[in-house]
C-alpha cells in the first residue's frame, strides 16, 4: 500500500514538473489572469478492496452526480493554469454476492463528499479548440450517505423437510433503504487522493473557457478506521472514481490598456 502511494506521488510530481517546464518553453509575454466559473457532471465510483479475491464477492460500480460547483483558475501562462474549486460529489459504491446468493445479499452506499482539488492544467493551444491535460491532488470530507442493503434471512420457515432453495432465500430475504449513520469511530470521513485527467476546451479571450473533461481519481486514504487493531478478516478499502464533467470559466477583470 505504501509503495503504491509512493509511486503515485512520484508520478504526479513528475507530471507537474514536466507541465511547468513545457509551459515556460519559448512562451511569449503573457498577462496572468484569474478565471471563475462552474462545472458539473457524472461520476462512476467503486471501493477498491480484496473482496474480489474472495469467492462469491465482487465490488460494484455506482453512478453518481458531481453537482454544480465552483471552479477557480489562475492562468499563469497562455497554456498553463493553476486550478482549484469546491465540489459536492457522489462517490457511490458497493459490494455484492455472486453465484448462489446473487441478488440476495448486497450493500450499496450513496456517499456524498465535499471535495477540494488543487492542481495544474496544461493546454496545447493550436486554435480556439484546445486539448489539455490536468493533474494534482484532492482532499474531501464525507458529509452524508444512504444505505441500500439486502440480506438473506436464515430464520424463515420452510414447510417441507427439504434443503431450502434459492427461491426460499428470495422469499425470506429482507431489505432496507435508509440514511447511512456515519460513525467517526469507524468511518474515515476525510478523503485524500490524486487525479489525472484530460479533455478539450474552447478558449477565447472575451468568451472565456468552455470545456469537457474526463478525470480519474485515485484515493489514497482508507474508508475504515479502528481505535485499535483491525479485525483479522478486515479488507482495506479506498475509493476510485471516474468523473465526466463540463465546465465554464471566464475572467471578470478589465483588460489593461496597452503600454505606450
Amino acid at each position: 500500500m505504501l509503495s503504491q502511494k509512493f509511486i503515485l506521488c512520484a508520478l504526479i510530481s513528475t507530471c507537474i514538473y514536466a507541465l511547468t517546464g513545457y509551459s515556460q518553453y519559448q512562451q511569449p509575454p503573457f498577462e496572468p489572469k484569474l478565471l471563475l466559473g462552474l462545472n458539473a457532471g457524472i461520476t462512476s465510483s467503486f471501493a477498491q478492496s480484496n473482496y474480489s479475491d474472495r469467492a462469491l464477492f465482487s465490488n460494484t460500480f455506482g453512478l453518481g452526480i458531481q453537482y454544480p460547483g465552483l471552479v477557480v483558475m489562475y492562468q499563469r501562462e497562455k497554456n498553463l493554469y493553476l486550478e482549484s474549486g469546491l465540489h459536492l460529489v457522489q462517490k457511490n459504491h458497493g459490494v455484492e454476492r455472486a453465484g448462489f446468493y446473487e441478488g440476495i445479499f448486497y450493500s450499496y452506499i450513496d456517499a456524498r463528499y465535499l471535495q477540494l482539488p488543487i492542481g495544474l492544467r496544461l493546454a496545447f493551444p493550436t486554435a480556439s479548440l484546445q486539448g489539455f491535460l490536468s493533474t494534482g491532488l484532492y482532499t474531501g470530507y464525507w458529509l452524508s450517505g444512504k444505505w441500500d442493503v439486502a440480506q438473506f434471512n436464515f430464520n424463515f420457515i420452510v414447510e417441507e423437510e427439504e434443503e431450502p432453495s434459492i427461491i426460499d432465500y428470495y422469499n425470506g430475504k429482507y431489505e432496507f433503504d435508509n440514511s447511512y449513520e456515519l460513525d467517526n469511530r469507524k468511518d474515515n470521513r476525510f478523503d485524500l487522493g490524486a487525479y489525472l485527467g484530460g479533455g478539450l476546451q474552447f478558449s477565447r479571450p472575451k468568451f472565456g473557457n468552455l470545456w469537457i473533461e474526463v478525470r480519474a481519481n485515485h484515493g489514497l486514504s482508507q474508508l475504515d478506521k479502528f481505535n485499535g487493531d483491525a479485525p483479522l478478516d478486515h479488507q482495506p478499502r479506498s475509493l476510485r472514481s471516474l468523473a465526466f464533467t463540463m465546465g465554464y470559466a471566464r475572467s471578470f477583470s478589465k483588460a489593461r490598456p496597452a503600454r505606450s
